[in-house]
């Protein structure tokens, strides 16, 4: 019904995805650092010229970034994917920013084990807007109220547990936890939970898996903003 909105979904996230590849690299640092903007080994501005296609600085082969064409086949499938399931919206527009940033997001917690404030801000900002947008034009002002009582409730739901369990949870945890929220509230209280719980199970689960497999240990700290992610991309899928 949406095949042509799909492919034109897709394009754009996957340039979209492209262009996120600077953030990615200049925020892919330790928590308290300054943004990076040149090879961290060699010193070189891998920036100046793209790196090659597998991520690594030019100068010294250093791994600098994720391969060519993941971030952007991923930002891709879920634009594409948000595009043939919703059409040209509003919404979709949020959805689809949130999306792509949340690819941006995963990378950096993954490597550096941060939620750069920033990112969040700007992309809880446009989702707002958007759905703001939304639900003037359509009237949907249930569910951008339901939508702003699942950003409250999961935010403080993760605040409660950061301050319970000190160190499990970091305060990016909690900040992403209100987009999260707010995306998962439009469609309804069913899906804050799921989504939320889901995350947990989904952490547990490749926890385990790598620990069997010798690479963790019980002493490893494992990023929870990408299962955080996943689990709204899952709740929303089923």
């Amino acid at each position: 019904m949406y095949g042509d909105w799909t492919v034109v979904g897709a394009i754009l996230g996957g340039l979209t995805g492209n262009a996120l590849r600077r953030p990615i690299f200049a925020l892919s640092v330790a928590p308290g650092e300054p943004d990076r903007h040149g090879c961290p080994r060699c010193g070189a501005a891998p920036m100046a010229g793209l790196p090659d296609w597998r991520g690594r600085c030019r100068s010294c082969r250093h791994q600098v970034g994720p391969r060519w064409g993941s971030v952007e086949l991923l930002s891709a499938l879920l634009s594409g994917g948000i595009a043939l399931a919703f059409g040209i919206s509003f919404q979709t527009v949020g959805f689809t920013i949130m999306a792509v940033v949340g690819v941006a997001l995963g990378i950096i917690d993954l490597h550096s084990f941060r939620l750069p404030t920033r990112l969040i801000a700007i992309s809880t900002s446009l989702l707002l807007a958007s759905l703001l947008a939304d639900a003037a034009t359509s009237g949907a002002w249930m569910h951008l109220r339901s939508g702003a009582l699942g950003a409250a409730g999961l935010s403080a739901a993760f605040l409660l547990l950061a301050v319970i369990r000190p160190g499990q949870l970091g305060l990016g945890d909690v900040k992403l936890a209100v987009p999260l929220g707010l995306l998962l509230g439009w469609f309804g209280w069913p899906f804050v939970v799921f989504g939320g719980c889901l995350a947990f199970v989904l952490s547990a689960a490749t926890i385990l898996v790598l620990l069997a497999m010798g690479k963790l240990t019980l002493r490893s700290s494992v990023p929870f903003g990408p299962f955080m992610l996943a689990g709204t991309v899952v709740a929303l899928l089923l």
